[in-house]
């Protein structure tokens, strides 16, 4: 993994200095292998749909179609905010479930002062999460892993102490949760926005195009004046953004929250964007090929209930991909970029 290996380190900028960002390494790239990916990942989870529906007629029905649409809607949105930090070498983050837990919990608290205040409140707190990983991995230039690692034990404590379990009122925001648009949960389309904004973000800016040489060639990218303090900051606070987001949209579909709810919430975003094809290395990565992989992790629960299977194998099946995936990644970067 590209390591990050300070914060005040920023060499004047050249005159001209996206040129040479575009040499910084052959892996700082939004593609790569992403085209042989996309195939692989529609593959299985056709694969999935028709095993499944061969064995259970009734899983081609409307209702499994809304169950993968809500199941993919959280984790997407959580997997395209870890996107931006994989990418540009920051590794990944582990308070996702601090973050999205008290995001709910805060958007809960405050639903009795309206859904549109309650929200800002929960986005809020998720974004002072990120900002706090940010700062601490800058400051103390310690391994992000266990920066965040640190901040999700400390933040799931004070989060029990603070709220404990709490039941949403009703609200404007339960019935989002509940509405549709051209048959799917209007969730769904709220995720895949985000999806495609950021995916256009991270393909046509500046910052963008520094953030992932930062990934590919971290000495490099400081060489260009690139900011790595910056970068990190920033990738953090998006997570934050993103796990608000998500809580919002958890505490509108929840019948009650408790703060250990959000814990299954990190393994399914890291696989989606391992799985998705981004390199652990940082520098390349596309993100439009993470939607087919939350889609394929969506579909795998609602495919074993019909194969007659016990929900313990979802672990089992979502472990055995993301080995799979790593096991790919170290390939590909053994082998070099191409």
């Amino acid at each position: 993994m590209a390591a990050f290996r300070g914060t005040s380190e920023r060499v004047t900028a050249p005159a001209a200095p996206d040129a040479p960002l575009r040499r910084l390494s052959g892996r700082a790239r939004l593609s790569g292998n992403s085209t042989r990916t996309a195939l692989v990942l529609l593959g299985l989870w056709v694969t999935v749909a028709l095993v499944a529906g061969l064995v259970q007629r009734g899983f081609f029905s409307m209702d499994t179609v809304i169950a993968v649409a809500f199941g993919m809607s959280v984790s997407g949105v959580l997997s395209v905010g870890l996107f931006p930090i994989v990418v540009s070498g920051g590794q990944v983050d582990l308070s996702i479930p601090t973050s999205t837990s008290l995001a709910a919990l805060s958007t809960a608290v405050t639903l009795t002062h309206g859904s549109a205040f309650a929200a800002v409140i929960g986005i809020a707190a998720g974004v002072g999460v990120g900002l706090l990983n940010g700062e601490l991995i800058v400051t103390t230039r310690v391994n992000p892993i266990v920066i965040t690692l640190g901040v999700n034990f400390a933040g799931q404590g004070f989060i029990n102490l603070l709220y404990g379990q709490r039941i949403p009122p009703p609200s404007s925001l339960r019935q989002l949760a509940l509405s549709r648009v051209a048959g799917l949960p209007t969730t769904w389309w709220i995720m895949l926005a985000i999806f495609v904004i950021t995916s256009l973000f991270m393909t046509t800016t500046r910052w963008a195009r520094h953030a992932i040489a930062a990934g590919g060639s971290p000495v490099a990218a400081r060489r260009q004046g690139i900011s790595l303090a910056r970068i990190r900051i920033a990738t953090f606070a998006f997570m934050g953004l993103c796990a608000g987001i998500a809580g919002v949209m958890y505490t509108a579909s929840a019948q009650i929250i408790s703060p250990g709810d959000t814990t299954g919430l990190l393994f399914p975003a890291i696989t989606a964007v391992i799985l998705g094809g981004v390199s652990l290395q940082g520098g390349r990565g596309s993100l439009p090929v993470i939607i087919l992989a939350v889609g394929l992790l969506a579909t795998i629960p609602p495919a074993l209930i019909s194969l007659g299977l016990s929900p313990n194998w979802e672990q089992f099946v979502l472990g055995g991909l993301l080995i799979a995936a790593v096991g790919m990644d170290g390939f590909r970067a053994k082998r070099g970029p191409g």
